[in-house]
Formats: structure tokens, C-alpha cells, sequence
């Protein structure tokens, strides 16, 4: 990586005391980074990651878990954590936000068989 040209300080009737290192080095590295994971491993991991979050899923709902994402209104955001944190007290373990929309949608959908 080339060196950054020095700043001109006789232009502006400045006198700057030299630095003991270069300002940038703390900030831009100048050796590179440790050894990094490979973007195949990387994937490979992830990948794995998700086929054991999948398994445990599949085996506490044989329903399939797809990602959605939905703008809420903010009051309707805080009720959701509000049923969390009440769901997570009478369990007594960690309750998700996307397992008490779940269970919401379930009982809204009781109501419209056809759907």
C-alpha cells in the first residue's frame, strides 16, 4: 500500500511537529489482516448451522419456518415484546418474538377456515 503524499503546511504558515509514526497506521493496517476462514468454509459452516436449526425445528413443529419480514406499527411492535416478556415469565425459558407471532397468527387464523 503506497505511503499518502505529506500534507503541504508551508501553504498555510503552519508548523506541525513531525509524527512519530504515520497517523493512518493505527486506522488503515498496513500488514494484512490474520488469517481469515475461507469463503467456502464460511458457507460450509453456515450451512451446517442451518441444517441443525433446521432439524431442531422440525422436530418441536413439523411446520416449515420460512423468514418474512413486515413493517408493524410501533404500538403493535411493543405489544409483541409485552407478550414475550409475559410468555418468557410463565415458561420460564427463552421466547422468541417470531413464536408469539406464530402463535398470534394461528388464532387469527382459526377464525377463516378457507385461507
Amino acid at each position: 500500500m503506497p505511503k499518502r503524499i505529506p500534507l503541504d503546511t508551508k501553504q498555510f504558515n503552519v508548523r506541525l511537529p513531525k509524527p512519530k509514526h504515520e497517523p493512518l497506521d493505527a486506522v488503515i493496517p498496513t500488514s494484512p489482516p490474520p488469517q481469515q476462514i475461507s469463503e467456502p468454509v464460511k458457507e460450509q459452516i453456515n450451512e451446517q448451522a442451518n441444517v441443525q436449526t433446521s432439524k431442531r425445528l422440525f422436530i418441536q413443529n413439523p411446520r416449515e419456518i420460512v423468514r418474512g419480514s413486515y413493517d408493524i406499527y410501533r404500538d403493535q411492535a411493543l405489544k409483541i415484546t409485552k407478550l414475550q416478556v409475559e410468555r418468557q415469565q410463565e415458561e420460564g425459558k427463552n421466547v422468541t418474538k417470531g413464536e408469539v407471532m406464530r402463535d398470534l397468527l394461528d388464532e387469527y387464523f382459526k377464525n377463516y377456515k378457507d385461507v
